[in-house]
């Protein structure tokens, strides 16, 4: 999985279900825009966290989900 390892991330961070739901798309899906590089996420305590700034960057991109 490709995580943000280095610099700063917005927050709030949400988790991957609360991301889903927010694009209205599957975690399975999330978990790809995360590899692609689409949406920002980092690992915190063993979950997986993603930085709600990157949803509303993909949303308003209109990126075809």
């Amino acid at each position: 999985m490709k995580l943000k390892e280095e610099g700063y991330i917005a927050l709030p961070l949400i988790s991957i279900t609360e991301a889903a739901a927010y694009l209205g798309i599957t975690q399975k899906t999330v978990h790809h825009f995360i590899e692609l590089g689409e949406i920002t996420a980092v690992k915190a305590g063993g979950a997986v966290c993603v930085e709600q700034k990157s949803l509303e960057r993909l949303k308003k991109a209109g990126r075809s989900l």
